[in-house]
């Protein structure tokens, strides 16, 4: 018995992980055009629920952090390969990537103006909040499934322009979007876990709702200041070691 799989044993919780994950980009890709968020989501929206209905709040973020590192690798290093085949099945990849890329080249766009960015942040906040409350987490990670995507898609895109691919492989993901994913990870725990509640009532996770209620927006804040202040140091630094 000991040796069947299941989602009682952390490690094979983890091992799910490390080949539900790469399996889900894969069959996305073949599925069709934009299917990619959808079975993304779907191949990961079990283990999130089953470890977050537990109480298991720090296994949680530990395993849908991985989730995100796994994506960002996986989603990088196939559009570094085959760039037109992951532009074909990632929404808003090709456009992300032009505004980026005109972005690094220029210092012109949404990335170095909180006039424009912002509003876009709060639009995105706005509608993952509600996507997840809706279908208890689901829609919102299928929507982060989307934005990791073409996120990861320019990544990759940005690694084949590099003079420095260590470099740029270092500044790639800057740290407003690093923390911009903590707290979106963070915020849907919290609205996932109240959708739960409605089915299974208790109050042994009050303290963890406010806890990580107040990290996720603080991350989300951090967000906001870090890319007000280093989006233009960013933007020269990586102007230097791309061929943009």
């Amino acid at each position: 018995m000991t040796g069947k799989f299941s989602f009682e044993n952390k490690s094979h919780l983890v091992v799910y992980l490390f080949l539900s994950t790469p399996l889900a980009v894969l069959l996305g890709i073949a599925v069709g055009k934009f299917f990619l968020p959808w079975v993304q989501a779907t191949a990961v929206f079990p283990l999130y629920l089953h470890t977050l209905a537990r109480g298991e709040w720090k296994l949680t973020s530990f395993l849908m952090a991985g989730w995100a590192i796994l994506v960002a690798v996986l989603v990088g290093v196939l559009t570094f390969y085959e760039p037109a085949i992951m532009e074909d099945h990632i929404l808003h990849a090709g456009a992300y990537k032009k505004e980026m890329f005109h972005w690094i080249s220029t210092g012109i766009g949404p990335e170095g103006d909180i006039q424009q960015f912002l509003p876009q942040h709060l639009l995105h906040l706005l509608t993952f909040v509600v996507l997840t409350l809706i279908s208890g987490g689901f829609l919102g990670l299928v929507m982060g499934s989307s934005l990791m995507n073409y996120m990861s898609f320019y990544v990759g895109s940005l690694l084949a322009e590099a003079e420095s691919s260590f470099g740029v492989l270092v500044l790639a993901w800057p740290p407003w979007a690093v923390s911009r994913v903590a707290g979106f990870i963070l915020i849907a725990m919290v609205l996932s876990l109240l959708v739960l509640r409605r089915f299974r009532p208790s109050n042994s996770d009050r303290k963890q709702i406010k806890l990580y209620s107040l990290m996720g927006f603080s991350l989300i804040l951090l967000d906001v200041v870090l890319k007000w202040v280093l989006a233009g140091v960013w933007q020269q630094l990586l102007r230097s070691l791309t061929d943009l």
